[in-house]
């Protein structure tokens, strides 16, 4: 579900420009096409499995039918004749408090388009999912067999009683402007339109981080918005209000530049409000033509038009200025992809796709902000609140340390949920919208708590049977869940289990390793699971095959993934001048040839360092050095290991239980725990024979 967000923004308006794809593009245009085609065989069996993904579920006390009395005639009378009095109290006592309306009438569906209500079902179904895991809100889809945007309106003003908030999803535009306009301002609950606001609130959170690697600012920058559909107009709006001067942006749509000499616009004002009001704020200088011209001396691009490749040309990149930053947000394919785009000179590089660095996905900020104006009753979401979360998202990637390809998080990142939440439930407070009061810090700990106890209840339900798993996956999960605590799922920390490692002193030796990992993912799911065998001719020679079983993140991909088969060859030459042995190898693992150096210094006070660099030949940017320092004492070998490359650093402990046993357990990833150390962990036996 992490990608269903970012794909609607292909439904913008179509843009000019295109380009030839080359070869290596077109293949690697195939290669995304098959795996999709997976991913969808897959995600039918699924639904078909659990014939659908949300339900409803009691969370009172039922221990037996007297109690009926209370939840249901007579003692419900109290509580109707109580909300009688007062309106307001229907907040305290139902589910209207935490309760949204996904409204929809499928005309614009993932960028499938008018595909209706019974088709845009499961997308709702899918977003109710997102809503309640991240955010602990419950989401009600409700697709309408309505497409007049009058009737829309008056359909949600009808059912708006039963929630505290609507998020419209998959309408088309202009009608989408209109009906959300409309209904902010006729009801008394947050209304929110995620193709628009989300899209254009996770944009400019990704743009804050990525002009701080490059070293601009918001008040200077120039910028070109490609597409003039739902994102791109709301984004040039909270871009505008977040202190982007209007006449530095200009705007494409499908016939060129947007300025005041579009009469084609201007003839149709009151249809194309939105274009028109861009014709008069933006592109003060009258730029006219297509993409070409709108790129020249722009630093700053952000599309959300129609699936690349080739709508964005590599050579319109380079008359850019200098460390461009450029956002390609259409799905499945970007616009430009991305190391094209690197290839042209951008200095940063966002897309909305999961397999590319830089996820510009709605997700990371609607669950979030309706745990926020839920909790303080909010009365609407305003553009104040929109700017404000993506400062906080921007924040929370900023403390982790960010990057050319890390300006945002992921939905993996959990604990930013909560952030999200207090500060969208902090800002209606201040601008006098909110219905109920609490401290920033109570609204922190409240969504969390929230989100946590949505979590582990799934966690439970799993655990118990009540969710079923499929067969195919059932023996995996079992595994998992028997492993590790429920707890699991909630962090993005990983997780490792080796087995029992045996080694004969000849040179030969077997292993049967398991690993097992964890972020996020909604699920538990094996990592990976190998076999490898290993033959050492002499002392200074190996020859091995691994069958890598698994290797991707989630469980329910495993029976995809028996498909790895990775050769190796190495070579050691050592030297061992002056009793300090210094071991080269050099090698073959899968297709890519690699050298090795290991030096191990002399001990000092039972103290050994051992310093290991790679060099991948063939993939240069790939230089890894690592360095290990070990404490000896006559049971026990306490370790430090550190990978500064890759910023991976574990503490670990060996206890020898025998002469050729030993029991080892480490904590890893020690430079990003905030939670208990303990959530990280590598355990094992190693046996020497």
């Amino acid at each position: 579900m992490a990608q269903l967000d970012s794909e609607r923004m292909v439904r913008d308006h179509e843009v000019v420009g295109s380009s030839p794809t080359t070869p290596t593009i077109m293949f690697k245009i195939k290669m995304k096409e098959k795996k999709t085609n997976k991913i969808y065989k897959k995600s039918l069996k699924l639904h078909k499995f659990y014939k659908g993904k949300i339900a409803t579920i009691p969370k009172c006390i039922v221990k037996n039918l007297s109690d009926f009395n209370y939840w249901y005639t007579p003692g419900v009378a109290a509580v109707s004749q109580e909300i009688y009095k007062d309106k307001q109290k229907v907040f305290e006592y139902t589910n209207r408090w935490n309760t949204i309306a996904i409204v929809s009438d499928g005309s614009r569906v993932l960028g499938l388009g008018d595909i209706g209500p019974e088709a845009a079902l499961p997308v709702m179904e899918g977003k109710a999912l997102i809503f309640k895991y991240l955010g602990g809100v419950d989401a009600i889809p409700i697709v309408l067999n309505v497409k007049d945007a009058d009737k829309i309106i008056e359909v949600v003003k009808t059912i708006a009683p039963s929630f505290g908030g609507v998020n419209l999803e998959d309408i088309e535009q202009p009608k989408c402007f209109y009906v959300l306009e409309k209904l902010k301002g006729e009801l008394d609950i947050p209304v929110w339109h995620d193709d628009q606001q989300g899209t254009a609130t996770v944009t400019l959170a990704g743009l804050i981080n990525a002009l701080k690697i490059v070293n601009k600012k918001l008040d200077e920058i120039k910028v070109a918005l490609i597409g003039a559909g739902a994102a791109n107009v709301c984004i040039a709006r909270l871009l505008i209000k977040a202190g982007v001067k209007s006449e530095n942006i200009v705007v494409v749509d499908s016939k060129g530049t947007l300025h005041t000499d579009r009469e084609d616009i201007k003839q149709n004002a009151e249809l194309y409000k939105e274009k028109w009001e861009l014709c008069l704020k933006t592109n003060k200088e009258k730029i006219k033509g297509g993409i070409e011209e709108a790129l020249v001396g722009r630093d700053v691009v952000i599309s959300a038009s129609r699936p690349g490749p080739g709508v964005i040309k590599k050579e319109w990149i380079k008359k850019m200025n200098s460390k461009p930053i450029v956002f390609a947000e259409a799905n499945p394919v970007p616009e430009i992809l991305p190391q094209e785009a690197k290839q042209a000179g951008a200095a940063v590089v966002a897309t909305g796709r999961s397999d590319f660095p830089n996820q510009v996905n709605n997700s990371l900020c609607f669950p979030g902000i309706f745990r926020g104006v839920l909790d303080v009753q909010a009365k609407t979401i305003t553009d104040e609140m929109c700017i404000k979360v993506a400062q906080t998202i921007a924040k929370f990637a900023e403390k982790k340390g960010i990057h050319k390809d890390y300006i945002i998080p992921t939905m993996e990142e959990w604990e930013l949920y909560p952030e999200i939440a207090a500060t969208t439930g902090n800002v209606a407070i201040k601008q006098k919208l909110a219905r109920k009061k609490f401290s920033r810090k109570q609204l922190y700990e409240n969504a969390r708590t929230i989100i946590k106890t949505t979590i582990d209840e799934i966690n439970l339900l799993l655990k118990e049977g009540i969710i079923k798993i499929p067969k195919f996956i059932i023996l995996f999960f079992i595994l998992s869940i028997n492993l590790f605590s429920t707890q699991a799922t909630i962090t993005r920390y990983k997780y490792f289990a080796e087995s029992v490692r045996v080694e004969g002193s000849c040179g030969k030796f077997y292993s049967f390793n398991t690993y097992i990992l964890s972020k996020n993912k909604i699920l538990l799911g094996i990592y990976r699971f190998d076999v490898s065998i290993t033959f050492g001719a002499t002392p200074s020679s190996e020859v091995g095959i691994k069958l890598n079983l698994n290797e991707q993140q989630n469980m329910t991909n495993f029976n995809e993934n028996i498909t790895k088969i990775s050769p190796y060859v190495k070579y050691k030459m050592i030297n061992s001048s002056k009793g300090q042995p210094i071991d080269l190898a050099v090698g073959f693992y899968r297709t890519t040839p690699f050298m090795a150096i290991e030096k191990t210094l002399p001990e000092v006070y039972s103290t050994s360092i051992l310093t290991n660099f790679f060099f991948h030949f063939t993939q240069k940017e790939k230089f890894i050095y690592t360095i290990a320092i070990s404490k000896y004492t006559k049971w026990v070998e306490y370790m430090i290991d550190m990978n500064p490359v890759e910023q991976l650093y574990t503490l670990g402990v060996r206890i020898l239980l025998m002469p050729d046993i030993k029991l080892g357990l480490f904590i890893s990833d020690i430079k990003n725990l905030s939670n208990i150390l303990f959530y990280n962990f590598l355990f094992g036996i190693s046996i020497k024979t």
